[in-house]
């Protein structure tokens, strides 16, 4: 008897081995397996939005939709967003009555073979075939050339408003920006509900972007109308090329939510034995957010779609031809993550599990609980960037005040374009970097007025060791300046960046999938008031030809803190150790 199983990669047949034990006991159970296997395998083809397959992050892009009213789907090579981007628009239309969907692509053949064709697949059988009803009801549709007059209304005749969808390239609305501040996108009444974590969420999509390259004036556009109906914008993107100033202002200052593992077939998680870590990273980030106000829905949402989660991907076939190319090459190619755009050097690190209200914020001025550091980086170009900050007897890092402060001074670093038509995203110095002009008993005022307003005596001060030992003309170098003055600086750890940086790792860990609680926490707490070394942590991520050196002042504060004592870190030192309780006598 022939063995009629579909090999298929999700609805997978028995064994063979299994498949013959079924022929010899039950010809008819074999059968029947045979015939609810195609048509499941069927079903999907036929009608591939009620019965196709999901892949693992297209739930995790809902929710993303569901919180906030941005969401991004990064994808490399077969990752499916543009499955799922054509999966949500279909689902939207056939939901939420009433809806207006706008899809913009770069060219027409961009929209016609990939969005339009996408879409059309989705649509539901019945509406495939043309379609025209008496409520206004019409779909036309061609491979060769998509839709009709490039959109379609659907009319469902069930008493509910036609839906109707429209497809455009970028160029169109280069050419008449007007045209679409008029437009209303999503659903006054969407329908379409789906819960995460016990948390209902609407999902009311009304535009989705792919592969957007511009320089942002549509998105922003989009921006002021989605609100009349409270919808949300998708955008999904591939950052193999190229990573433009907007998509990459986008990620800037988001935070990884969930990570998730690699796999060790495609990156080496050898352990190296000089540093005690993997060769390559065991879990990379799938899914980042960015608040951006403290309003409902104000934020972005990102997720990296893995290419291993579409068994049609061709994934072992990229194995073979990939698998030794640049690590960087492998993160963009297989998980969407691109390299080439400010992402931060710090994953873990986030304004939530790090940054703590003033409210919270421990009193660090109590010398039997905490003891204080001063941290100087020297410039002499701009001024200088400092940290004050305490190590409690847990080991529990608390930075209090930052100087220039956000509040006062403003950024010390802005985001913006380069040149190359604004392909090159950099960081450039902000409005608190330039010269106030202090000499050395300037700064000594400012370090004892910030010091007696939060009445901390520091225990050590530390100062950039190279800049603080360039000496002046009469070959006195800046520990010597300082200390005529009373006040005394030891230098920083003189071993190299990266060491600092590595060390850095140990204030940030903790388990990103857990909740936080008192045995799951990173070790390092931020005042809310250090706006520019929240940014610099945000963002900081070593990046080729300087590109985010503006950022690098902040950072090395916090890494001269994290290597004193001789790179060990801080110690809290209780004020009663230094004091002798000896009886004895001597010299």
């Amino acid at each position: 008897m022939e063995l009629d199983f579909i090999d298929h990669p999700i609805v997978k047949p028995p064994s063979i081995e299994k498949q013959l034990e079924m022929i010899r006991l039950d010809k008819d159970l074999y059968a029947e397996s045979v015939r609810l296997q195609r048509e499941r395998i069927d079903a999907a083809i036929n009608d591939p939005l009620n019965f196709g397959f999901e892949f693992d992050s297209w739930p995790l892009l809902l929710e993303q939709l569901g919180k906030w009213m941005e969401a991004f789907a990064f994808g490399g090579n077969g990752g499916s967003k543009s499955e799922v981007g054509a999966w949500i628009v279909v689902q939207c239309l056939m939901k939420n009555p009433g809806t207006k969907m706008y899809c913009f692509a770069q060219d027409d053949d961009a929209s016609t073979q990939i969005q339009q064709r996408y879409v059309h697949k989705y649509l539901p059988p019945k509406y495939r075939e043309d379609h025209k009803t008496k409520g206004g009801g019409y779909v036309k549709y061609t491979a060769k050339n998509g839709f009709t007059d490039n959109g379609f209304i659907l009319d469902l005749e069930d008493g509910t408003e036609p839906r109707e969808c429209y497809f455009y390239k970028y160029s169109q609305y280069q050419a008449n920006k007007h045209k679409f501040e008029g437009y209303e996108y999503g659903s006054r009444t969407p329908m379409w509900e789906v819960e995460f974590g016990g948390v209902k969420y609407k999902i009311n999509v009304g535009a989705w972007l792919d592969e957007y390259l511009e320089g942002g004036d549509l998105y922003k556009t989009l921006l002021y109308r989605i609100p009349r109906r409270a919808a949300s914008i998708l955008t999904t993107f591939t950052p193999i090329d190229q990573m433009t100033a907007f998509v990459a202002d986008k990620i800037k200052g988001s935070q990884v939510v969930k990570t998730i593992e690699t796999d060790p077939e495609l990156f080496d998680h050898s352990i190296n034995p000089k540093s005690g870590e993997p060769n390559e990273p065991t879990t990379v980030e799938w899914v980042r957010e960015k608040r951006n106000s403290d309003r409902p829905r104000a934020g972005v949402g990102m997720v990296f779609f893995p290419s291993k989660h579409n068994p049609w991907s061709g994934y072992e076939n990229m194995l073979t031809l990939h698998r030794h190319k640049s690590l960087e090459e492998r993160l963009v190619r297989f998980h969407g993550i691109p390299s080439n755009v400010i992402t931060g050097l710090f994953p873990l690190f986030s304004t939530g599990a790090n940054v703590v209200s003033d409210e919270d914020f421990p009193d660090i001025s109590d010398s039997s609980k905490y003891t204080v550091w001063h941290i100087d980086d020297h410039a002499s170009a701009r001024n200088h960037f400092m940290l004050w900050g305490a190590v409690d007897k847990n080991g529990e890092i608390w930075i209090r005040r930052e100087w220039p402060d956000r509040e006062t001074y403003g950024e010390w670093a802005l985001f913006g374009a380069g040149q190359n038509g604004g392909k090159n995203v950099k960081w450039r110095p902000g409005p608190a970097t330039p010269k106030i002009g202090h000499n050395v008993q300037g700064y000594v005022d400012l370090f004892h007025e910030i010091e007696d307003e939060l009445n901390l005596k520091p225990f050590e001060r530390v100062g950039d060791s190279r800049a603080f030992a360039n000496e002046n003309d009469d070959n006195v170098d800046r520990f010597q300046l300082y200390a005529d003055k009373g006040v005394y600086f030891v230098p920083s750890d003189g071993r190299t960046e990266g060491f600092g940086l590595s060390q850095l790792d140990d204030w940030f860990h903790y388990n990103v999938n857990a909740d936080i609680d008192v045995d799951n926490h990173p070790r390092l707490h931020i005042h809310e008031s250090c706006g520019n070394l929240i940014e610099s942590l945000l963002n900081y991520n070593s990046l080729p030809a300087k590109a985010d050196e503006a950022l690098k002042d902040p950072i090395d504060c916090l890494r001269y803190f994290r290597t004193t004592n001789g790179g060990e870190g801080p110690e809290h030192y209780d004020k009663t150790a230094f004091i002798s309780t000896s009886t004895v006598g001597g010299y």
